[in-house]
């Protein structure tokens, strides 16, 4: 049946094409700036069905069709909330900038950035980034793709309920600039920020109820027999040499479904967050997709003995973070730096070793220089004994804090590992009531850590000093980041574990040379075989 299928989609394709190619205006118009789906009725359809499909011409991908809770709610690239969706949208829309699977930020829409620092009134600096934008590129409906484009897509981005807003958390505003330029004011330098600009660009206006927005990427939307596919984008700036002409998106409503349908065979290929316990080995091939999720170690700066700095590098010194991958069954990569193990110099960052004698030197200098009769380091008969907070709500959370434990523990650090629900972790975090926390923090790819730091949104009590802070700035001004690294770990105002992987699991139908990224799961999609 699947064969039957994929043969059908192929003759569709090839019917689009070829009235393509004869001129055939497939555009059709409301009266309003809405563009309307093309659509075409397979069943009355006279092609002569061919014998043997071509090699990867059609692919099926999941498609979530309650998103956000409305059924045929479009594919909203500013609103979609289900992956399945949001990874569909990547391949409809271009970004300004496309995120590299080595963690660049490559031109797309965008053809140029630059950063300046002008001076303003009573010594202050105002922090300037100016985008270039491609002149010529089209958009998949033919149309030309202007800088009204440019600024309603960002404004849909800055919108309330956008997935991008938090995008522009650091943005004091943005506005035309050139003819073909925009220019982002910032609040704090920040000299990634291209890195967040992998911000999906839409023609202006053309969406309305149960359509999409038109886009300008690898594959554009149709309506066949009233269901959703993709169709090559005859228009798409860069060279796309795919097989993959036609892509059917196949409804599948949640978790339990996907995996069946992957097993069935009647998905090919999907990603999973694998942000609960569980098994998503039911197809052919898996592989791993590094997330910018960072798992780390927080510690009470308002309280001795973790406010300590000596004390906090002592318990980095005696972590062996090579292990730490097995209580997420390997899927997640160990660091010593806060910044994703792919990130260029965060990749050539030898992970720190554990080094027992250092930390025992550290720990006697603050006092901690005798064992008690249960083996504890103890400072005037008062061992060193920490709470490590944790949600129990995650197996996986668990069995790593009881890896911290047996490591810390056998150097003589008593650990006591304190389970509790997600609001009374909440609510202990904010009231200063731990010693150690293991959390979990998605961060942005501009690698922007100021949500952990003290003031942060998600800071709880973080020791920082001047010098720390100081090389923080200098750092997303421009300046080093080895240097920044080398003072966050002398200051260690939170302790960075790992980061989590996702995974993508396919069909033996697809061949095992696939590319995917957090940012583009379909990120080699042209190569496919």
């Amino acid at each position: 049946m699947k064969t039957l299928f994929r043969i059908i989609s192929l003759s569709v394709a090839c019917c689009l094409l070829l009235a393509a190619l004869c001129g055939c205006n497939t555009d059709s118009s409301d009266g309003s700036g809405f563009q309307a789906l093309f659509r075409l009725d397979t069943e009355e359809s006279d092609t002569p069905e061919p014998s043997e499909p071509e090699p990867l011409s059609t692919l099926s991908l999941p498609y979530d069709p309650n998103d956000n809770g409305t059924r045929g709610k479009v594919l909203d690239p500013f609103a979609s909330q289900t992956f399945a969706n949001r990874y569909i949208c990547q391949l409809i829309y271009e970004p300004l900038f496309r995120i590299t699977e080595e963690l660049a930020a490559a031109p797309c829409v965008a053809e140029s950035i630059k950063y300046s620092t002008v001076a303003v009134a009573d010594s202050a600096a105002a922090y300037f980034c100016v985008v270039d934008i491609k002149e010529g590129l089209l958009f998949s409906d033919g149309s030309e793709i202007t800088l009204s484009d440019i600024l309603y897509s960002l404004n849909m981005a800055n919108s309330k309920n956008s997935v991008y807003s938090d995008v522009f958390s650091n943005v004091i505003s943005f506005y035309k600039s050139g003819k073909m330029q925009v220019t982002f004011r910032l609040a704090k330098p920040d000299s990634c920020f291209e890195m967040l600009l992998d911000i999906p660009i839409v023609k202006r206006n053309a969406a309305s109820d149960n359509q999409t927005f038109i886009g300008s990427g690898r594959y554009r939307p149709i309506i066949i027999t009233d269901s959703i596919h993709l169709l090559k984008n005859e228009n798409y700036a860069d060279s796309n040499n795919s097989t993959i002409k036609l892509i059917n998106l196949i409804e599948v409503e949640d978790g339990d479904m996907l995996m069946y349908s992957l097993k069935t065979g009647s998905i090919d290929f999907a990603f999973f967050d694998m942000n609960s316990d569980g098994s998503y080995n039911s197809a052919s091939g898996t592989q791993s997709v590094q997330l910018n999720n960072m798992l780390f170690v927080g510690f009470n700066g308002a309280s001795f003995p973790t406010s300590n700095q000596s004390v906090r590098k002592a318990i980095s010194l005696i972590v062996d973070r090579s292990v730490m991958p097995s209580a997420y069954s390997g899927m997640a990569t160990a660091v010593s730096v806060p910044q994703n193990p792919n990130f260029p110099i965060a990749k050539h960052t030898p992970l720190r070793q554990p080094n027992h004698e250092q930390a025992k030197a550290l720990l006697a200098d603050v006092g901690y220089d005798s064992y008690n009769k249960d083996g504890i380091l103890q400072r005037r008969e008062r061992p060193l004994s920490l709470t490590l907070l944790v949600n129990r709500e995650d197996d996986r959370r668990l069995a790593l804090a009881e890896l911290i434990k047996e490591q810390l523990t056998a150097a003589g650090i008593g650990i006591v590992v304190e389970q509790c629900s997600f609001n009374e972790y909440l609510s202990r975090l904010a009231e200063g009531d731990f010693d150690l926390y293991l959390g979990e923090i998605k961060l942005k790819y501009n690698m922007d850590i100021s949500a952990l730091l003290a003031g942060g949104s998600a800071a709880y009590h973080t020791p920082t000093s001047l010098k720390f802070e100081e090389a923080y700035t200098e750092w997303r001004s421009g300046g080093s980041l080895a240097t920044f690294n080398t003072e966050f770990e002398n200051t260690l105002p939170f302790l960075p574990l790992m980061f989590r992987c996702g995974q993508v699991s396919f069909t033996r139908e697809l061949s095992y040379n696939i590319i995917a990224t957090e940012k583009d799961i379909f990120y080699n999609i042209a190569d496919w075989e």
